[in-house]
């Protein structure tokens, strides 16, 4: 059986913050890494599947704490959230036409976590393999409408002038900064203009498969 101080803690009706501090042996350990490994760094490519992974505790691989945190502290994007923000940036949540964003963000409800009320579950925290898919694939299906529509819509707006996602000189920062809700770096938008170029002609598919690659790692998080 719980305290009544566990009890008033969990419902945040203690009478100090102190009353509810976890315990100092509750505090995670610091990890080091390895005296001879120090300096080393890990892989500069996200995955690197023809280099052996090692020990991640022993070979210098470890990001900074403040990094760290972050990234577990991050789950998965919530389904509703996730409707909200594609309807921010054009997108038609209703659209019946096949394998449009429409179609299958509200087809792929439960792979992407929706909460089933009637059955009392709720949304889970983290992705799966499954709405990990699903997701990039509303992003690619999304792409189009995005690039359309984007620059009329208030959230993109900027002095009156909608912020566009391409303009003639490729990849447009204001326009992408918007789409992700976060300033983009040099590095992003070059990774942008690259990809378009690879497809040469086919503009409008390099610029579809930019915009879901951009704006992946934000939307997925996990």
């Amino acid at each position: 059986m719980r305290t009544q101080s566990t009890v008033l803690c969990s419902l945040g009706l203690a009478a100090a913050l102190s009353a509810c501090a976890p315990p100092q042996d509750s505090v995670p350990p610091v990890i080091e890494p390895h005296p001879d490994n120090i300096g080393l760094q890990g892989p500069e490519e996200a995955f690197m599947h023809e280099d052996p992974i090692g020990d991640i505790f022993a070979d210098g691989r470890q990001v900074p704490p403040a990094i760290g945190a972050r990234m577990h502290a991050c789950g998965k994007i919530r389904y509703a959230t996730l409707g909200r923000v594609l309807a921010s940036r054009g997108v038609n949540l209703m659209n019946n036409t096949p394998d449009s964003a429409g179609v299958l963000y509200r087809t792929g409800n439960l792979s992407l976590g929706a909460p089933n009320y009637e059955a009392r579950a709720g949304e889970p925290e983290r992705n799966t393999t499954g709405g990990i898919t699903r997701l990039f694939d509303i992003l690619i299906a999304a792409a189009d409408e995005m690039i359309a529509n984007m620059p009329n819509r208030d959230e993109c707006r900027v002095g009156g002038v909608g912020a566009r996602l391409f303009d003639q000189s490729g990849c447009n920062a204001d326009g992408f900064t918007c789409l992700l809700g976060m300033p983009v770096t040099q590095v992003q938008m070059t990774l942008c203009n690259d990809m378009v170029k690879e497809f040469g002609a086919d503009t409008a598919q390099g610029q579809r498969l930019a915009v879901a690659a951009i704006a992946a790692p934000v939307f997925l998080c996990d």
